[in-house]
Order: structure tokens, then C-alpha cells, then sequence
């Protein structure tokens, strides 16, 4: 937007890569091969149950691993929700 020269991704594509649900979303759509997952906005959400712990929650929303913590690995649905 401020027309700096930089190197990497564009801004499409930087805006998506930090949006983990539409950017899986587009990856399936494609046919991409992803891991499972599925995505929750309330603790309410059901889960697809057929993941298989342990599964590592990330925010939707945040670059690389920002957000990612020991507690981020979960391996039961009590640790889950």
C-alpha cells in the first residue's frame, strides 16, 4: 500500500496466511492435502470427532505461532474445551 519495495508474499496472500480457517478452507477446496482439523468460535462447538488427540489449538487469527503454548497441546476433551 505505501509502494516499499519488499521481499515475500503479497498482500493477498499475507492477509490469508493469517487466517488459519480460510486458509484451510482454500486448501481443501482445492484439494490440497491438509491435516485434519476443524475450527470452534465458542467453547460450545461441537468438535469433528473423528480427530485424534492429542491435537494442538491454535488461534484462527494470529501469525506463525503467536498464540501456541505448552497448554496449546491437548489430549482429551476435557483438556480441549
Amino acid at each position: 500500500m505505501l509502494q516499499i519495495p519488499y521481499t515475500g508474499s503479497d498482500f493477498f496472500t499475507l492477509g490469508l496466511s493469517q487466517n488459519k480457517i480460510e486458509a484451510k478452507k482454500l486448501l481443501e477446496y482445492h484439494e490440497i492435502p491438509t491435516p485434519k482439523w476443524d475450527y470452534a468460535y465458542d467453547v460450545d462447538d461441537e468438535i469433528d470427532d473423528e480427530l485424534v488427540f492429542p491435537l494442538i489449538v491454535k488461534p484462527a487469527a494470529t501469525n506463525n505461532s503467536a498464540g501456541i503454548t505448552n497448554n496449546s497441546i491437548v489430549d482429551n476433551k476435557k483438556d480441549l474445551r
